[in-house]
């Protein structure tokens, strides 16, 4: 059985796997009742950890992905990464969104030394 300890746990673990640039969209999809503690205030937590700052994530917003018509027949508002989706609001399953981006990883620095070539 899932639980909010699991899920917060499973975040900081995964999210480093993902390559540089393609987003990390965490979708979160139940038949029972959308719970903020195992979506909102997992993705705040882990939004407020050092290893999501280090690891280069940061919010990309929905209407990026969506267009902007979608963006406002959702009723996102300007900038907004995630959002929780309800059938009897948006006529979907219950749905809980969250999108990020990873930056790419800084270019090495000029003066750090490379290992010398092996001779054979």
């Amino acid at each position: 059985m899932r639980t909010v300890g699991n899920t917060a746990k499973l975040v900081p673990i995964v999210l480093p796997f993902f390559p540089p640039q393609p987003r990390a969209l965490r979708p979160e999809a139940s038949f029972l009742p959308i719970n903020p503690l195992e979506n909102e205030a997992v993705v705040r937590s882990f939004e407020a950890t050092e290893g999501y700052r280090s690891l280069g994530f940061a919010p990309d917003a929905l209407e990026a992905a969506w267009g902007p018509a979608t963006a406002r027949l959702l009723g996102l508002g300007a900038g907004q990464h995630d959002m929780t989706l309800f059938p009897h609001r948006h006529g979907t399953d219950g749905f809980f969104v969250c999108r990020w981006r990873r930056a790419p990883a800084a270019p090495a620095s000029p003066t750090a030394r490379s290992p010398p070539a092996n001779p054979c």
